[in-house]
């Protein structure tokens, strides 16, 4: 999951910024390695809208919200109460 955090990272920073790296498709994804994408969506659609008035465009600074929400996906799969995961996770 390091990994995959890094790589969204780098895509909404430096590398191609093909937005891979918005919540919306970080959460799904992580999701989907760890075996939940439902959680995943949850978790990544909550921090969408936290971030949707920032875009990585130029020199804009931004919030990484790309490997938080692999973080809140991992946190929200892994802690067993669904409901009180997905809001540790995303406040993680």
């Amino acid at each position: 999951m390091a990994l995959l955090g890094g790589l969204l990272g780098v895509d909404g920073v430096s590398c191609l910024q093909s937005m891979v790296a918005r919540p919306i498709v970080a959460g799904p994804l992580a999701g989907l390695v760890l075996g939940d994408p439902v959680a995943g969506m949850w978790a990544g659609a909550l921090l969408e809208l936290v971030s949707l008035k920032q875009l990585p465009i130029g020199a804009n600074r931004h919030w990484d919200t790309g490997p938080a929400a692999v973080a809140a996906t991992t946190a929200a799969v892994t802690i067993s109460p669904a409901g009180l995961a997905l809001l540790v996770g995303v406040g993680f």
